[in-house]
């Protein structure tokens, strides 16, 4: 008959090393995580404040005033959500912008599948018309999100425990 001993200090040793070190890598989360927040808000933000203009039928050429771009935030990670977000009271038409009406409607290609759960979102913009002309889409926010967001699963995926 053979005789088996497990020594339980080593098990406890290895279970508070395993510990420690997801307690490491949240922090290394959080902090990834909100770092990445902020860039998309800033580079979304400048995205929107660089627009193309579109040439319009009215009489008067609209005025920039830089709402959109300032209607771009971000919030650091609490209570176990970051955020990421675009327009406001004030500005109710950034979906408009990012994808467009009418005949220049449209959903740019994104690499992380955000386009199945962003049809039934855009599509609501699909077919409007704003003063009978036919923005073109012009996006700077989910395409900003899908780059940085890749950026993120890339840095959280290199974590190397210490």
């Amino acid at each position: 008959m053979a005789t088996f001993t497990v020594d339980t200090k080593a098990l406890h040793k290895i279970q508070e090393k395993f510990k420690q070190t997801a307690e490491l890598y949240k922090a290394y989360a959080v902090q990834e995580l909100n770092k990445s927040v902020k860039a998309m808000e800033m580079e979304a933000a400048s995205k929107a404040g660089n627009l193309p203009r579109i040439p319009t039928k009215a009489k008067k050429p609209y005025k920039r005033t830089g709402n959109l771009s300032r209607s771009v935030s971000s919030t650091p990670y609490q209570n176990g959500y970051a955020s990421f977000s675009m327009g406001n009271e004030t500005v109710k038409y950034a979906p408009y912008v990012e994808f467009g009406t009418g005949g220049g409607f449209g959903i740019p290609k994104y690499k992380f599948s955000l386009k199945k759960p962003m049809n039934s979102f855009a599509s609501q913009f699909r077919g409007s018309k704003l003063r009978d002309y036919n923005m073109p889409n012009r996006p700077f926010f989910f395409k900003t999100f899908d780059e940085k967001y890749a950026t993120l699963l890339k840095t959280l995926k290199s974590y190397k425990v210490r």
